[in-house]
Order: structure tokens, then C-alpha cells, then sequence
């Protein structure tokens, strides 16, 4: 959805679905109430939001609607994968790093499981609303990747971000376009799937809980066996040029399609022949 084509009644729709769903019959103090009313533009909708965007380009809106058990947990209006496309999310804003030595370390983990529960059930909910969601629009480019079949040869895509839809999305563009595609969530699991594996590129995300995507470019140039591997930097930040000695190029998020394949396939085709400072991607 355009972001001048969303009318505010369907802020206020996702507003309320998610309510309903998130505090279910509690009322009172505890239950946020946001109103729309005399909301004529989505800009007068999203006056009520915290704008998210920071350094980088993809635009992001969050409110803080909290749910039964948890306050910090947000409903999210943004771009993601594409240029100007937004959607609807939930962020469970609960990313701690959580070991068996923390207090209550089992409340934790069983309020972890409960927010995740909470987000299927309210996208789910406005799946049936009519809200866009990402996550609605992934399982339909993953539904359409699996009737493409790469060849066995083809080209290997290690693809690394946190946000789960986002990498499946990026994995479903990979494999309509020919190329075979292994993605992880974390550096740790990136750096296992090196060894399992190695891939003709890497492309990672730069932002992710426990380690950068810096992180995993410096630790693939530290390694002989994978220093030649080409690397891109998805990012919706800015880059200090310092870095540029880690990686091949970059690309500034939320990215159109086309550009991504394409700057994907260039740097499949010129390897590692020099590193002068990478190339970027403009979308």
C-alpha cells in the first residue's frame, strides 16, 4: 500500500484490531485508547505515531500499544522490502539477551513465547480485516518462489537478517531470479552456515541483535578460506567510509526489487578482481 493511498480509517482499523486482539476484554487505565477522529490525511493519522525513521532512508512510524502481560510491545507502519510499499506490524520490542543467570529467567522466556504468540494472532486478525501486512505479502512471493526450481549449479545467496519476513522476502526474490539461497537470522548462525557451505555472495543486513553485519564482514576477511567471498551491506543507515575496506558494496533500504537483482548480479560477475571501495545501490 502507497503511503499517500492509505486512508486514515484503516490506521484506525489496525489500531483497533490490534487492541482487541492484544488486550482482549481488559479495560481501563492499563488499555491504551487512540482516536482518529477528525483525522482527514494519513499525515494527521500518523501525527499521533513516533516517527522511527532516524539516519536512514526506510520510512518507519511505531505507537506503543503494549498488550495484557507486557507494555513496550508496538504496532509498526512501514516500508520494508520495496520502496514506498508499507504495511502493518507487530514489534514485540522484548530483544534481550536472555541466560539462565537472569532473575526470573523462565518468566522471560514463557513472555518471549507469549508476544511472539500475540503477533501471529493480531496480523492474523488483520489478514481477516483487510490490513496489509508483510507478512501476508511473503508467504504469497514464498508460495510463488517454490514453483521456481534453480538449477543445481546456480549461484549460492547466503542472506542474513534478523527480520524474519524481510529474509524470507529477500529469499523469494533470490529464487524466482535462479539463485540458490541459504538465510540465517544471526551472525552466529551465518558464520555456521560458512562452514557448512560456501556461498558465491553474501548479502546481510547491517543492524541485528548480538552482532553487526560490520561484524560478520570483518570475520569473513579475517578467514582465508571465505576472504574472497563478495559481500553486500543491506542498510537503511549510513556507512562510515572506514568500512568500506570489509565489503564489495552496499544497498540502502527499502529497496526496489530490480535494483537489487541487478547490483546482486554485478557483483556476481566482477567478483573480487579489486577493491577500490565498494559499489553502492541506489533505489
Amino acid at each position: 500500500m502507497r503511503l499517500e493511498e492509505t486512508p486514515p480509517s484503516m490506521v484506525a482499523k489496525a489500531v483497533d484490531t490490534y487492541l482487541s486482539v492484544a488486550w482482549g476484554d481488559e479495560t481501563g487505565k492499563r488499555r491504551p485508547s487512540v482516536g482518529f477522529e477528525g483525522c482527514a490525511t494519513i499525515d494527521d493519522a500518523l501525527a499521533k505515531f513516533t516517527d522511527d525513521r532516524r539516519q536512514g532512508k526506510m520510512r518507519r512510524w511505531t505507537l506503543r500499544l503494549g498488550n495484557r502481560k507486557y507494555p513496550f510491545m508496538k504496532l509498526v507502519f512501514q516500508e520494508l522490502l520495496v520502496r514506498d510499499d508499507f504495511f502493518f506490524a507487530v514489534d514485540t520490542h522484548d530483544d534481550l539477551e536472555l541466560h539462565g543467570a537472569m532473575d526470573d529467567f523462565e518468566g522471560w522466556l514463557a513472555l518471549r513465547r507469549f508476544n511472539a504468540d500475540l503477533k501471529v494472532d493480531i496480523e492474523r486478525a488483520w489478514v481477516r480485516e483487510g490490513v496489509p501486512t508483510f507478512a501476508a505479502v511473503v508467504a504469497e512471493m514464498e508460495r510463488a518462489a517454490r514453483r521456481s526450481t534453480p538449477a543445481a549449479d546456480a549461484p549460492l545467496v547466503l542472506v542474513v537478517d534478523d527480520d524474519v519476513n524481510i529474509a524470507a522476502g529477500v529469499e523469494s526474490v533470490l529464487t524466482r531470479q535462479g539463485y540458490r539461497v541459504v538465510k540465517t537470522h544471526r551472525v552466529a548462525d551465518a558464520l555456521a552456515a560458512l562452514a557448512a557451505e560456501r556461498p558465491s555472495l553474501i548479502l546481510s543486513d547491517l543492524e541485528m541483535p548480538e552482532a553487526t553485519g560490520l561484524d560478520l564482514a570483518s570475520a569473513v576477511r579475517g578467514n582465508p578460506d571465505t576472504k574472497d567471498i563478495p559481500f553486500i551491506l543491506a542498510t537503511a543507515a549510513s556507512i562510515d567510509a572506514s568500512n568500506f575496506r570489509l565489503i564489495d558494496g552496499f544497498v540502502v533500504k527499502p529497496f526496489e526489487t530490480e535494483v537489487l537483482l541487478a547490483f546482486v548480479t554485478r557483483t556476481l560477475r566482477s567478483k573480487r578482481g579489486t577493491r577500490g571501495g565498494p559499489a553502492r545501490g541506489e533505489s
